[in-house]
């Protein structure tokens, strides 16, 4: 057999070796094939998108210059004012989600009702105002205007409060056309969760309005 061991190695030749293929990917600029990890594309010079310093990503220390100066000398009455407005959003989110109920208004066409909600001493109290836009309803007569409230308990439960209101010149429950009139509702607390107001003109004979009042039988002379 011939002994191969004296052969002097071949120069020119690739190795056949495993090498590592570097990937390529077309250039976005100028559509030719360029190593990944390029920075610059080698063919036109164009910086590789996909490679980026990503300090070059980041403000220059030089721009900005009044900006950060004003945090260096004021960032504690930053940080307070935020302090602060973030308590007082904490604070609304708790209000309006343990007091605030849900306050409906039925329509009636006769009155015009404003309403305003809040918590006094542990009781829930509905301020609101009334305007009638219909019918007179003066002073003594047998007509009187209620405003009813029914409130929803979380236990299931409702609870019907009724009130007349008042103006500066009449008595309760009565009010003249564009005449304005103020009530009070109060009830306590625990278990509320929503409230619905509706209005009507009732007739004191019968404590309801008048198309729901029996009609008496007449009487025949004999």
């Amino acid at each position: 057999m011939n002994d191969r061991s004296n052969i002097p190695p071949l120069h020119g030749i690739p190795s056949l070796e495993n090498r590592e293929i570097p990937d390529f990917s077309t250039c976005p600029f100028c559509t030719m094939q360029m190593p990944t990890d390029a920075r610059t594309c080698p063919h036109c010079n164009s910086q590789n998108p996909v490679v980026r310093d990503f300090r070059e990503l980041l403000a220059s220390p030089k721009r900005y210059g009044r900006q950060r100066l004003f945090l260096r000398r004021h960032w504690q009455l930053i940080v307070l004012g935020g302090a602060i407005v973030l308590a007082f959003l904490v604070t609304a989110t708790v209000y309006y989600g343990w007091v605030g109920h849900r306050v409906a208004i039925v329509p009636n066409p006769a009155f015009k009702v404003k309403v305003v909600q809040g918590v006094e001493n542990g009781k829930v109290v509905l301020k609101g105002e009334i305007r009638n836009i219909g019918e007179d309803v003066p002073d003594l007569s047998l007509k009187s205007i209620r405003v009813t409230a029914t409130f929803g308990l979380s236990g299931g439960g409702r609870r019907i409060e009724s009130v007349f209101p008042r103006s500066a010149h009449r008595g309760e429950g009565s009010l003249l056309r564009a005449e304005t009139g103020y009530f009070r509702i109060e009830i306590p607390e625990d278990k509320v969760e929503d409230a619905t107001l509706s209005t009507e003109v009732v007739d004191l004979t019968c404590g309801q309005p008048s198309q729901k009042c029996p009609v008496p039988p007449l009487i025949r002379a004999r």
